[in-house]
């Protein structure tokens, strides 16, 4: 059948309409890696505050704007205190379940009482929610879990509606795998889940974790596609002889021994960031980050072979990386990043530094060497400045706007 010119033309501009018109699925936005000479962001990630770095303290006209003002640095972490409750402890809490409006407005969930993250409008920097790890029941209980994945469900699916309908830069869960001790056990130490059963051994609680890492990052991702999950510490925390190896800077010392990071606390940390990588690679969607915080690194050396390490666990025999994340897979799904802490660590306590060179080196060649993201830990209460988001001591603005140059060559 012929159709006259005019006629063409009509079915032409009705069918572009029509595929312009047409809903689209989301994907995930694109986050490229630093070019040669240019250092990886940068997140400030405050101690957790109600009167710092909540959303209520953040939202005043006076904190947004000096947020926005400020060049050096890309993102920042917010504490999900809400309504005198503290929901950055409590995803992962036993019997703690939120609804979507419980993040959006806070846990009382309407607008007339809001604590929530709809006071974030305006921040124009990137905005990561500080989550913090926790023992929320038997590690077996499928309802348990799905409580728990509701509840991180819930705190995407806000955050993604949120992004679509006002002027707001969430970005991801920044994800505490430290947090606090749980019956003299870390949250992702193998024996805090309690005595073993008959033929039941770590590595078979590996396993589980990792399943459960997946289920929650699963569940977040179908709201949520485009969220960035970075982990405080790295998996590699929860690879055997890791925490023995000697630092490059110093051969005399290794990574766990000074009170650092040893596995015997954290066999579940890298499963759980496994299963959630494992669930990125499934999905095509989302961006997950190993955190590197790790304490003692200070020079070229130290990043490097931990990003060396954290690249190569694909190809090692880890009983917990599923099949499809192995070899390159892994390389290719999970990011490497590192964090600086503001004080001197250890000896503990920590102190506050006597050099800055120190830090400047450690923030430098962190940012130098990351495939994305790094970030700037702060305890701040032992400095002039309470809030570095808004008032960064000066002597640490310029030491934080140096480390922004590099030669990634």
């Amino acid at each position: 059948m012929m159709f006259s010119r005019p006629l063409r033309l009509v079915l032409v501009f009705s069918l572009f309409l029509l595929t312009a018109c047409t809903p689209r699925s989301q994907e995930p936005t694109p986050n490229p890696r630093p070019q040669p000479n240019e250092a990886a962001k940068l997140l400030l990630a405050g101690q957790n505050n109600e009167a710092q770095n909540s959303p209520l303290a953040l939202s005043t006209e006076a904190a947004k704007d000096a947020i926005n003002a400020s060049t050096f640095y890309d993102g920042i972490t917010v504490y999900l205190y809400m309504n005198a409750y503290s929901m950055s402890n409590k995803l992962l809490y036993p019997d703690d379940t939120f609804l979507v409006d419980s993040f959006k407005y806070g846990p009382k969930g309407t607008p007339t009482n809001s604590e929530g993250l709809s006071l974030l409008n305006g921040i124009t920097k990137d905005i990561y929610f500080w989550v913090s790890g926790n023992v929320p029941g038997d590690l077996y209980d499928d309802a348990v879990w799905n409580r728990v994945s509701n509840n991180f469900e819930a705190l995407a699916q806000a955050a993604s509606e949120l992004n679509q309908t006002g002027d707001y830069q969430f970005k991801g869960i920044f994800f505490d795998d430290e947090s606090s001790r749980v019956n003299s056990f870390f949250p992702f130490d193998c024996e805090v889940y309690g005595d073993y059963q008959t033929g039941e051994t770590c590595e078979t609680r590996q396993l589980e974790m990792r399943e459960r890492g997946k289920q929650i990052m699963t569940a977040m991702l179908s709201v949520w596609p485009d969220l960035t999950w970075v982990q405080l510490h790295t998996p590699a925390v929860s690879v055997p002889g890791y925490d023995d190896t000697p630092l490059g800077s110093d051969p005399s010392r290794t990574i766990g021994g000074d009170f650092d990071f040893e596995y015997e606390d954290y066999e579940l940390a890298g499963p759980f960031f496994a299963g959630m990588a494992e669930a990125t690679l499934e999905t095509q969607t989302g961006i997950i980050i190993s955190g590197g915080n790790i304490y003692k690194f200070r020079d070229k050396n130290d990043f490097q072979d931990h990003e060396t390490f954290v690249d190569a666990m694909g190809e090692q025999t880890l009983p917990w990386l599923g099949e499809t994340l192995q070899g390159e897979a892994w390389k290719n799904t999970v990011q490497v990043g590192f964090g600086v802490y503001n004080k001197d660590f250890p000896p503990l306590p920590s102190f506050p530094y006597t050099d800055l060179s120190v830090p400047a080196e450690k923030l430098n060649k962190a940012r130098c060497v990351a495939d994305e993201l790094v970030f700037l830990y702060i305890e701040p209460e032992d400095t002039e400045s309470d809030n570095w988001y808004t008032a960064m001591p000066d002597e640490w603005q310029t030491l934080v706007e140096d480390s922004a140059t590099c030669d990634r060559e």
